[in-house]
């Protein structure tokens, strides 16, 4: 059941997963993996395998509020991402597909957002210790040193100019 499409209704008719069809698709899967708390609703009636469909197909990026455009793409574009499109309030860089977009401005719902605030970028590499020699020659100083995590990966932590933490790590 795992990659089972949630579908409901007819072909082309979007809305909400069917209750229980999440829970479902995901039995079998270690616990670590399975969403926490009320998200997961229970199957109720026979009934539930009909409903509305969700397909995601990927993450494709993140944003994050940064205080200077310039200085952050640079830094960006140092560790290899390409440039993408730029206006006077953000800015794009994209590895393969995935994009980050920085922006100077607030959220969209008014509030203040700190820079440096937000989640830690996981970027796979070959060879960490390549890796991490490769970001020290292009100027940059890693947080930590290659290290083995709890997870078995090995990683180091870097921040970029704004504080958001950048993890390089393979397994």
């Amino acid at each position: 059941m795992v990659g089972e499409r949630l579908r409901a209704g007819p072909p082309g008719h979007h809305g909400s997963p069917r209750p229980g069809q999440l829970a479902r698709a995901l039995a079998g899967r270690p616990a670590r993996w399975r969403p926490a708390g009320p998200a997961v609703r229970r199957p109720t009636t026979a009934r539930d395998d009909e409903g509305a469909h969700v397909k995601i197909g990927s993450i494709s990026g993140l944003t994050y509020r940064v205080g200077d455009l310039d200085r952050t793409t640079a830094f960006y574009e140092a560790l290899g991402f390409r440039p993408g499109k730029r206006d006077e309030r953000q800015a794009t860089v994209y590895v393969n597909w995935f994009w980050l977009t920085f922006t100077t401005a607030d959220d969209d719902a008014g509030a203040a957002v700190a820079p440096g605030s937000g989640p830690t970028l996981y970027l796979k590499v070959d060879d960490i210790d390549e890796a991490h020699a490769a970001v020290r020659a292009a100027g940059f100083t890693p947080s930590t040193e290659p290290r083995k995590v709890p997870a078995g990966r090995r990683e180091f932590l870097l921040l970029d100019p704004d504080g958001h933490r950048l993890a390089f790590f393979t397994k």
